[in-house]
């Protein structure tokens, strides 16, 4: 995450993850991720289809978190 914001310079990070994977899910908002959206039905697995929740993190966001003192980004994204 740090090298897509600081590096990379990305706006946003997302991942989709299975709707009921809830360990997985409660580490992405300890990591500062929120849930934009379920997609329903979104893949087959075990002879049923299953939905899945899509969640993201800002740069600004990350970076009000994570960002050290004396760390600089040259521009940030949408800024």
């Amino acid at each position: 995450m740090d090298y897509g914001f600081t590096v990379l310079n990305l706006y946003k990070l997302y991942l989709i993850v299975d709707k009921e994977n809830e360990k997985a899910i409660h580490i992405y908002r300890k990591l500062g991720f929120s849930v934009e959206g379920e997609l329903m039905h979104e893949f087959f697995i075990n002879g049923q289809y299953r939905n899945a929740i899509r969640m993201c993190i800002f740069q600004h966001q990350y970076l009000a978190e994570h960002k050290t003192p004396g760390q600089t980004l040259l521009k940030p994204t949408a800024q």
